[in-house]
C-alpha cells in the first residue's frame, strides 16, 4: 500500500514539474511574440529557468533552511510558564 502510494506521489512530482517546464516555455513564447524584443523576451526566460530550477531543487531549499533554523535555534531557552 505505502509503496504504490509512493509510486504515485512520485509520478504527480514529475508531472507537475513537466507542466510547470512546459508553462515555462510557453511563457517565453508568448512574450516573444507578443513583444517582438529582445529583453522581455530574455528576461522571461531567465524568470522561467529560475522558477524551474527552484521546483526541481525544493529539497535543497528545504535541506537550507532547515539548516539554518536548527543552527539559529542552538542554545536558545526558552521559558515554560505554568
Amino acid at each position: 500500500m505505502f509503496d504504490w502510494a509512493y509510486t504515485e506521489i512520485h509520478r504527480a512530482e514529475v508531472l507537475v514539474q513537466g507542466v510547470i517546464a512546459l508553462i515555462g516555455i510557453g511563457t517565453v513564447a508568448y512574450t516573444y511574440v507578443k513583444t517582438k524584443a529582445v529583453v522581455p523576451t530574455v528576461g522571461a526566460l531567465i524568470f522561467a529557468f529560475f522558477v524551474v530550477w527552484a521546483i526541481h531543487n525544493a529539497s535543497w531549499f528545504d535541506q537550507k533552511i532547515g539548516d539554518e533554523f536548527h543552527d539559529s535555534m542552538t542554545g536558545v531557552v526558552l521559558p515554560v510558564r505554568r
